[in-house]
């Protein structure tokens, strides 16, 4: 028999989990002598918030923005976490699909690639999320205590999901685009006959609309601030920058290139590290040694240990045995690919302070020959500026 605490912890969860995608319905459950729960029916949208903020916290709540976008048949809404607002845990995680609660790897994955390059590694985004679509796009002949689902495409939901929280995030952020609209997929999926050959577009597309704006464009730094953000000045426009941020997408588009193409140079440990991992992953290290040299990791055994030797060099800034953790937990997955460890190598890349102006200058000649997606940009023109105020 499982504790109390147990009990009513897995009662709780599951009330919670029913009360965030029934609000019409009143939940009350006496947990104990002196816990319980009390959720009265919540019908427009504060009481639907004070819902929300009961289960998952004020702070989520505050600082979390409503997303609704209709992509054909398909509708995704419901509140995501900003970037600042990310957690140590996946506490906060919840994703309906046609009402029913789903805990599912394309799902998730969708989730975190979409904030992958806005909260630190070893955190997770916060998100109450509802997708409706047709049942004849998904399985959902599978046990009603399992979460997991089976989606007909499942390329076409997970490219859907990313770019629909890259969009929203994106226009959230405090100074907003002009070319940003809030864009609906109608003109790309019209027909269902569509949806498949433009499936593996998704994830490459550009987030701006199709008025984004061209790197040779950029002119000259006119301030830089912060260490991160810098003002540019066109023959035409200014320019708001988060060149942290598009530095940062540049080391990752060149660690993916130096993978594929087999060009990833190394940088020996001077000073050799000792990592200690559980039985199956040192297991799972050792097995895929010759996969881990040729993305420029080696490694020797010692008393039950990995000594570290050499990493890529793109990683050498990264905390060296929290990417031997995060690597090994990969590998434990017996069918790991290089795709996955690639995204993994990626998520280690730390944000750099962006030192001088000179280096600025350095990064924005790079990002005018790169074809680098522009997300990390926004025109101040006059209605954008107007916007602020």
């Amino acid at each position: 028999m499982r504790g109390n605490k147990t009990e009513q912890h897995h009662i709780a969860t599951t009330i919670h989990r029913l009360a965030l995608c029934q609000f019409e319905i009143g939940f009350q459950c006496q947990l104990s002598a002196s816990s319980s729960i009390k959720l009265p029916v919540a019908i427009t949208a504060e009481q639907q918030q004070q819902r929300i903020a009961k289960i998952c916290g004020k702070s989520f709540i505050n600082n979390s923005l409503f997303i609704q976008q209709q992509y054909d048949d398909i509708e995704l809404k419901g509140w995501l976490g900003t970037a600042q607002a990310h957690r140590p845990q996946t506490d906060v995680n919840y994703f309906y699909i046609n009402g029913r609660v789903i805990r599912d790897r394309v799902i998730n994955h969708a989730i975190r690639q979409a904030y992958s390059d806005l909260i630190p590694v070893g955190r997770y985004p916060a998100f109450v999320l509802y997708l409706t679509m047709p049942l004849d796009r998904v399985d959902i002949n599978v046990h009603p205590t399992k979460h997991e689902v089976r989606f007909r495409d499942a390329r076409l939901i997970h490219g859907l999901i990313t770019k629909a929280i890259q969009e929203a995030l994106a226009s959230s952020m405090d100074t907003p685009s002009v070319d940003h609209p809030n864009t609906s997929y109608a003109s790309e999926l019209q027909t269902n006959s569509h949806i498949a050959e433009q499936t593996h577009h998704y994830q490459n597309q550009p987030i701006l609309s199709s008025h984004n704006i061209s790197t040779d464009d950029f002119g000259s730094i006119t301030a830089l601030l912060h260490q991160r953000y810098v003002i540019t000045q066109s023959t035409q426009d200014l320019f708001l920058i988060d060149l942290q941020m598009a530095e940062h997408s540049l080391r990752r588009q060149q660690l993916e290139l130096a993978i594929k193409t087999n060009s990833l140079s190394t940088r020996p440990i001077l000073v050799p590290i000792k990592v200690s991992l559980s039985t199956e992953q040192h297991q799972a290290v050792i097995k895929n040694r010759d996969l881990l040299l040729s993305l420029g990791l080696d490694f020797q055994e010692q008393d039950n240990h990995l000594v570290i030797k050499s990493i890529p060099s793109l990683l050498a800034q990264v905390e060296i045995k929290q990417l031997i953790h995060s690597i090994a937990n990969t590998l434990s997955n017996d069918h790991t690919k290089i795709e996955q460890l690639t995204t993994v190598l990626k998520r280690q890349l730390p944000l750099i302070p962006i030192q001088n102006v000179q280096h600025a200058e350095s990064l924005i000649k790079q990002l005018s020959i790169s074809n680098n997606s522009t997300i990390w940009c926004r025109r101040l023109d006059q209605k954008t500026l107007s916007s602020l105020f």
